[in-house]
């Protein structure tokens, strides 16, 4: 049976007393999870083990991260692959022992690059020397329209 990050999300907020945040996209993404997949609010999953780079996405830029990391795989750049679910609270702990492996870090998401994955991953090794890319939305007036279309087009 597959089961989405968004169920398994949805079932560990319902649990949680206070405010909660729960992103969902309308495109339909690939499921790459399971019943029996982990799930945990604030603990990362690692979808790919490597040692170059560490590539760090949410929400529908996981399965772009996993495309990626094969394409870098055929250039002989090894990379990770974490599924970072939860911006807040962030897993600072697998992004530390990961990051401290690798040679650097990239961050995709589909979100402003302000004040989401991107920000939080910097303020989390803005005391390590570990070169960062961050991938996203500019702070310009967002589009809407085909997320294929769109992913094509940006930078």
């Amino acid at each position: 049976m597959r089961c989405s990050k968004a169920q398994k999300a949805l079932s560990a907020i319902i649990n949680i007393h206070g405010p909660c945040y729960l992103r969902l996209s309308r495109e339909p993404a690939t499921v790459l999870t399971n019943e029996y997949s982990d799930f945990k609010i604030g603990k990362a999953t690692i979808l790919r083990e490597g040692h170059d780079v560490l590539i760090i996405a949410c929400g529908l830029m996981v399965q772009e991260a996993l495309k990626a990391a094969k394409i870098l795989e055929e250039q002989k750049v090894d990379a990770v692959v974490m599924n970072m679910h939860t911006i807040k609270p962030l897993d600072k702990e697998a992004l530390l022992k990961y990051a401290q492996k690798c040679k650097a870090v990239v961050t995709c998401e589909e979100h402003s690059i302000y004040g989401g994955l991107g920000s939080a991953v910097c303020e989390a090794l803005s005391l390590s020397k570990i070169p960062i890319k961050v991938l996203g939305i500019r702070d310009e007036f967002g589009e809407s329209g085909n997320q294929k279309n769109y992913l094509q087009n940006s930078d």
